[in-house]
């Protein structure tokens, strides 16, 4: 009855041996329309410059209603009840974070042209197939296994992550915004934002530019390399963008001369 009258609920029979189990899951309409109506704010990119933390000041988001969500012990660090004793912090942590806090982003439009040509093709080079539900998804309801149950479950995981990664890109490619982050108990520095983050999957990655007054990267590079006191910085400062661009395109198992070819 429940699945007659419901477009949000599928049954999926699950075959293990001579035995078949029936499970109930939510249908992909279902998890469009929750992407749609119930992103949570916390997890978007700011796009107005997230406020200063100071001594007495709860820094991040503008509103004090969404601060007061987002950092519930009304501090920069995310506590944990387990501990006997909360982590103190130093000024200079706080620096840290105003600092990454206010660095400004916006969207390669370019790398979002492509990525958009490359979400068409039926043979993409960039998705290579996560660029669609798995094939075998309209069968989801039929006698499968528990292993195809899980590839197809898997695959479709990695597919809404591309799509929604795709959608916010459209929705912020002609805004600056910021990335909110906070430190752990630990120290370790995370971003509230779940997508378009440094800290989010590839895609993301490759679709994130810093924003400034001059982006022309030609004639920054020129002008680094001109001044003779920059030439070794530079010549090793490059060493190490060609190392993390390999590593990026998902060549970190390659040796350095194999990175800087192919980058």
């Amino acid at each position: 009855m429940l699945v007659d009258n419901c477009d949000f609920i599928e049954q999926v029979n699950i075959r293990e041996g001579v035995k078949t189990y029936i499970n109930l899951s939510f249908s992909n309409q279902f998890y469009d329309e929750v992407f749609v109506q119930s992103v949570n704010t916390l997890f978007l990119p700011m796009i107005c410059r997230p406020i200063l933390w100071k001594k007495g000041v709860i820094g991040g988001y503008i509103t004090e209603a969404l601060r007061s969500y987002a950092n519930p012990d009304q501090s920069i660090v995310k506590s944990n009840p387990k501990l006997i004793k909360q982590s103190n912090i130093s000024d200079k942590q706080i620096d840290c974070i105003n600092y990454i806090n206010n660095v400004p982003f916006k969207i390669n439009k370019f790398v979002l042209s492509f990525v958009f040509k490359e979400w068409g093709k039926e043979d993409s080079i960039l998705f290579k197939g996560y660029n669609k539900l798995h094939v075998k998804t309209s069968e989801i309801n039929s006698h499968i296994s528990s292993e195809v149950y899980k590839e197809i479950q898997a695959h479709n995981s990695i597919y809404y992550q591309n799509y929604n990664t795709i959608m916010m890109a459209t929705l912020y490619k002609d805004k600056v915004f910021y990335i909110p982050t906070f430190l752990d108990f630990r120290g370790r520095l995370y971003s509230k934002v779940s997508y378009l983050s440094y800290q989010s999957g590839d895609l993301a990655i490759y679709l994130l530019e810093f924003y400034g007054e001059n982006n022309n990267n030609d004639d920054l590079y020129k002008n680094i390399k001109s001044d003779n006191n920059n030439k070794e910085i530079f010549k090793e400062s490059f060493r190490y963008i060609k190392q993390y661009a390999g590593n990026v395109y998902k060549l970190s198992k390659k040796n350095y001369n194999r990175k800087r070819k192919m980058v």
